[in-house]
């Protein structure tokens, strides 16, 4: 062979590959992309799933919370109904009390002597003056019942005033004044009663 000859080289077909390794390969190549797919699917899955449950954590949480502060606020809400709905049975039970004071008083003008006699034994003893003033109609009646008492202490000394209602009444001694009387007596009791029903 020259020189030439030497120069070319005989063309060769290439190698065919097997068609059924080829196909294994396709086969397990498919099989990893499927199994690649699954774990990122599942991965996403996971990842999306955790992200929403964070979410709706937050989002229920928020609304949770709003919901407790409504509730607060209607609870709040039903106090100050309540503590309203106190106060004006109170006043009404004050006025029925005035009512019903003014009414016994009219039918009953001794009433009166029986408030003062209470108020003079809650009185220290040792007393030298003792002012008792009153209604201009409940000293009337008042100085009936000392004409009929022979118990009535000379050194009472009995006064009007026309801005007293009746039922009601002062009794001053000489270092101290009670203002006292069937109306202020109801309504402290009515006051106490209120504070105690709004302290529940």
């Amino acid at each position: 062979m020259s020189d030439a000859s030497a120069a070319y080289r005989l063309w060769q077909a290439p190698e065919l590959l097997d068609v059924m390794g080829t196909a294994d390969h396709e086969k397990e190549d498919k099989a990893a992309m499927e199994t690649a797919f699954q774990e990122a699917y599942q991965k996403g899955f996971e990842a999306g799933r955790a992200d929403g449950l964070s979410r709706a954590e937050r989002e229920t949480g928020d609304s949770v919370a709003s919901i407790a502060r409504l509730l607060d606020a209607m609870r709040a809400m039903q106090t100050d109904i309540d503590n309203d709905t106190v106060a004006e049975l109170a006043q009404l039970a004050a006025l029925v009390a005035r009512q019903v004071i003014q009414t016994e008083l009219v039918l009953n003008p001794d009433l009166i002597t029986s408030v003062v006699r209470h108020v003079i034994d809650q009185l220290p003893p040792g007393y030298r003056r003792l002012r008792i003033t009153l209604n201009p109609e409940d000293l009337r009646t008042m100085e009936r019942f000392l004409e009929r008492d022979e118990d009535s202490d000379a050194r009472w000394i009995l006064a009007e005033d026309e801005g007293l209602q009746r039922g009601d009444c002062r009794i001053s001694t000489d270092d101290s004044l009670i203002d006292a009387g069937l109306r202020s007596h109801v309504e402290s009791i009515i006051e106490a009663s209120i504070d105690n029903l709004m302290g529940a």
